[in-house]
């Protein structure tokens, strides 16, 4: 498995100079919404696992530096990320979290509850709201990452997931 990855990271890294060369965008959407419609009876972790691996992709075909979204100074923006809300939900539970994090939420996410647990993070407090509500996730005034409920996600500040245990993030309605 690991050689398959090294080859889609080295294909990718191709891929990436033939449309840094062509001024073609990296990100094509629609083209990998094409691909996964495409394939028959995909399972839903089939397509969680699918779009982290779109998102591995893109990330390395941006290794050099990424590329402004508008929404926020390119300065402040370190990723901005497409997928399935779930998807995205548990990335951001990821990035935010670490050992002995403790994390509040406004909203009841399980995807990025899931994804605070596996980094070792601790649900302190978990709000009522349930349902594709975007969100943000702060680290006392500083805004650490943006989830929408159209699939998009911005990372604001790297690297996130190293914080002190006892430090408290928070999921706060958008």
């Amino acid at each position: 498995m690991l050689a398959l990855l090294r080859e889609r990271r080295s294909l990718a890294k191709r891929i990436a100079d033939c449309k840094h060369a062509s001024g073609a965008p990296i990100r094509n959407r629609s083209r990998e919404l094409v691909v996964v419609s495409e394939l028959e009876d995909i399972e839903p972790y089939d397509y969680r696992f699918l779009s982290l691996l779109f998102e591995l992709t893109i990330l390395e075909e941006n290794a050099e530096g990424s590329t402004s979204t508008g929404v926020v100074p390119e300065s402040a923006l370190t990723h901005a990320l497409s997928g399935s809300y779930e998807a995205l939900s548990f990335i951001a539970g990821i990035v935010t979290s670490g050992s002995g994090v403790e994390f509040a939420s406004e909203i009841k996410n399980h995807s990025l509850f899931q994804g605070v647990s596996s980094r070792g993070g601790h649900i302190i407090n978990e709000g009522g709201k349930s349902g594709q509500e975007s969100f943000r996730i702060v680290a006392g005034e500083e805004q650490l990452v943006e989830v929408n409920k159209d699939g998009t996600m911005l990372i604001f500040r790297k690297p996130i997931g190293n914080a002190l245990p006892g430090t408290v993030r928070e999921a706060q309605l958008l």
